[in-house]
């Protein structure tokens, strides 16, 4: 290697586009839809967090009660009933997998599921109603399409912009939950 030839100097060919293509309408289409987009994401989480909540839920239930009772006349009522929450907490699991990736069959299991929630009087009802307008309005059914798949696959570049608050908040949300989850199992007192 001769002296004069640095490995660490940046390239001098342009690296502006990898791809050597970059389509401005796509861009603007994907900027349009991308509050959307990041919301029906924001739903997929929320499933996660519903089914992780559930099932820990379950785990500090099964932990600090006496379950003596599943051994009882009605132990096959119990399974059943565990069984069926089981399944549809893994369901819902599923489908918040499928909007996090944007896929279009999660279009009805997401209403299915936001209208099962409209029962879950005050705040599930809320959140259920809120996830139903969402759903139901015409830029999902855009945004779940194969066509914004290709605007997406076409744009990577292009991302919302992160706000530094609310991930600081939600992950504080969390460790409370954690914690609180933590403690209720760990109880000294049972």
């Amino acid at each position: 290697m001769s002296a004069e030839t640095n490995p660490y100097t940046p390239p001098s060919a342009p690296v502006d586009d990898v791809n050597g293509k970059r389509d401005p309408q796509a861009e603007k289409i994907r900027m349009e839809y991308i509050k959307h987009e990041t919301s029906l994401k924001a739903v997929g989480i929320l499933f996660y967090a519903y089914g992780a909540l559930v099932m820990g839920g379950y785990g500090v239930l099964a932990k600090t009660t006496d379950l003596s009772w599943i051994r009882s006349a009605h132990s096959a009522s119990a399974v059943l009933a565990i069984l069926f929450v089981l399944i549809s907490i893994t369901y819902i699991s599923f489908v918040g997998r499928g909007l996090r990736t944007l896929e279009p069959w999660t279009y009805r299991p997401t209403v299915a599921i936001a209208v099962i929630g409209l029962l879950g009087f005050p705040f599930l009802t809320l959140i259920s109603a809120y996830v139903l307008w969402l759903v139901l309005s015409k830029k999902t059914r855009f945004v779940l399409s194969q066509e914004y798949a290709e605007i997406i696959a076409a744009t990577p570049n292009v991302a919302r912009p992160r706000r530094a608050f609310w991930e600081l908040f939600l992950t504080a949300v969390g460790v409370i939950v954690l914690f609180c989850c933590v403690i209720a199992y760990y109880n000294p007192g049972r």
